[in-house]
């Protein structure tokens, strides 16, 4: 009976790391390189203070799961924009109260409470419907948003996808915004995912499995920081995805 038990464990474990690969995210056909077999590697990234261009911009360093392409030097991995986005490091401990909330722009909210970010569809369609959009088009706009939460090591935050509903329908593009908060410091960015076209007609295109996987292993590698309050975290986080994400959404 032993020998069974331990067959079947056996067995069970087995299938279960044959599931897990399978569950792992393919590369993006358009990011591979031919015959290359992927490499794990962590890197390290470092971001200028900024306050001379663009206001509340800080230093940073974060370390982040390269999960292919470890045999490529940093230089030629940024070159080959392994990592999709654009992105800048932001106070997150200085609110201002001139500034809107995050959620005036996008589906997303801080739950306080729960100390989290979370969708919040409604806050948004407020926002639409107050800069006079029929109920027609605050409904488009609102499907087109998509809601992840981020939740890594050191840091907590939300990621969105947005498609754009007007323009040329073979030029419209799936963006992803994010922001990964861990105070005094966040971390926010955005980049394109893929055409929207080349999206449905090849579903691997989509670059968002293969960004969310890199943005929810992000880690501050910084000095840490000082304990504070669930409500100062939700205000301040608030304050610093705002003042960068108003300069990378698309308005509606």
């Amino acid at each position: 009976m032993n020998i069974i038990r331990h067959a079947f464990c056996l067995g069970a474990l087995l299938c279960c790391i044959l599931q897990g690969a399978k569950a792992e995210a393919p590369i993006p056909p358009q990011l591979r390189e031919k015959g290359m077999k992927s490499v794990f590697v962590r890197r390290t990234l470092s971001f200028p203070d900024l306050s001379q261009y663009s206001q509340g911009t800080v230093a940073c360093t974060i370390s982040f799961s390269d999960f292919h392409f470890g045999y490529l030097p940093d230089d030629k991995f940024y070159h080959l924009n392994k990592w999709p986005f654009s992105s800048a490091c932001y106070k997150a401990t200085d609110p201002d109260p001139s500034k809107p909330n995050l959620a005036d722009g996008f589906s997303v909210n801080f739950d306080v409470k729960a100390n989290r970010w979370v969708s919040d569809r409604s806050r948004f369609e407020a926002h639409l419907r107050a800069q006079g959009m029929d109920e027609e088009w605050v409904k488009k706009y609102a499907d087109a948003d998509h809601f992840y939460e981020l939740t890594t090591r050191t840091a907590k935050g939300f990621a969105m996808t947005r498609d754009h509903v007007i323009g040329d329908e073979s030029r419209r593009e799936r963006h992803l915004h994010y922001c990964l908060i861990r105070e005094p410091k966040a971390i926010c960015g955005q980049g394109v995912m893929g055409t929207l076209k080349d999206i449905k007609k090849r579903p691997k295109t989509d670059l968002t499995p293969y960004a969310l996987k890199i943005l929810r292993t992000i880690e501050f590698v910084d000095a840490d920081p000082p304990k504070v309050e669930a409500s100062q975290q939700g205000a301040a986080a608030s304050n610093a995805a705002a003042r960068s994400l108003d300069r990378t959404a698309s308005s509606p």
